[in-house]
């Protein structure tokens, strides 16, 4: 009797957090969540275990602000091999946003990572290179 109680709660639970929650549609390959503030996609890629060649993540806000990125795959940088992501910010009507790309590497022990930041013309602004 217990466990048919516990469980009944456990559905109940899920049933109201879904209600009330973020809604998600996933289909074979997307995954998509509406909040208040605006929509995330996320498309998986080609599978890799530290780097998904291909996976994508999309923001759409409620202002018009937006941002992706893509997995461009495992790559040779700075002498050795890095997952190499572009990450794309697009600011809509979000007071002093501004639209700004970044060129991020990372080692499949996450301890090396390299940022390069760059402006909407493409300019390097900034480069970071953290080190664990």
């Amino acid at each position: 009797m217990k466990k048919i109680i516990l469980v009944s709660f456990l559905l109940s639970l899920l049933v109201i957090m879904t209600a009330c929650g973020p809604k998600a549609v996933i289909t074979p390959g997307d995954i998509e969540i509406e909040t208040p503030d605006g929509k995330v996609t996320v498309k998986p890629g080609k599978y890799s275990s530290w780097c998904q060649e291909g996976a994508t993540w999309d923001y759409a806000g409620a202002q018009g602000e937006a941002a992706n990125w893509k997995i461009v795959g495992i790559e040779d940088y700075k002498g050795g091999k890095f997952c190499h992501v572009v990450y794309e910010v697009k600011g809509g009507a979000v007071e002093g946003a501004m639209p700004m790309m970044v060129e991020y590497y990372f080692s499949e022990d996450q301890k090396d990572i390299y940022m390069i930041f760059k402006d909407e013309t493409g300019k390097v602004v900034n480069e970071q290179h953290i080190t664990a």
